[in-house]
């Protein structure tokens, strides 16, 4: 297992070979106002780690927004939909369990195949509420 990992330039910081497939490690940011709508992952649990700005998210029935140095959990198997609540860009860091999530990451094209064959599961119930609620787009 390697001690020092350069990541590959696509967000994933930690790819799941370097760990056996036990973790992963993807850095991202989002646009002020942005909304990643509502969807879940059927067999990852991901953990947000907040480098800069904030990140607000709906996991289940709760609301939660993390700053600089928080964490919030998206338990796998249970709906959840985030977004960027600033008006600044924000930048965090997905921590993926077990790791082979971070391939959906790596996928040349995000569409209905790529979300299945990454076991992520869309839905469209929260949308209009959150965009309205935290004015996002």
């Amino acid at each position: 297992m390697p001690i020092h990992i350069t990541p590959d330039g696509g967000g994933v910081v930690v790819p799941h070979e370097a760990t056996d497939g036990v973790i992963s490690f993807v850095e991202q940011s989002m646009e002020p106002r942005h909304l990643i709508g509502g969807h879940v992952h059927t067999r990852n649990d991901v953990w947000i780690y907040v480098l800069d700005g904030e990140v607000g998210a709906r996991v289940g029935d709760e609301e939660a927004v993390a700053k600089r140095g928080e964490y919030l959990l998206k338990p796998r198997g249970i709906p959840h939909a985030m977004w960027n609540p600033g008006d600044t860009p924000n930048r965090f860091i997905e921590i993926l369990t077990p790791g082979e999530g971070d391939g959906f990451f790596r996928e040349p094209e995000l569409n209905d195949e790529a979300w299945e064959r990454h076991g992520i599961v869309w839905f469209d119930d929260w949308t209009d509420d959150l965009k309205k609620r935290y004015g996002l787009t």
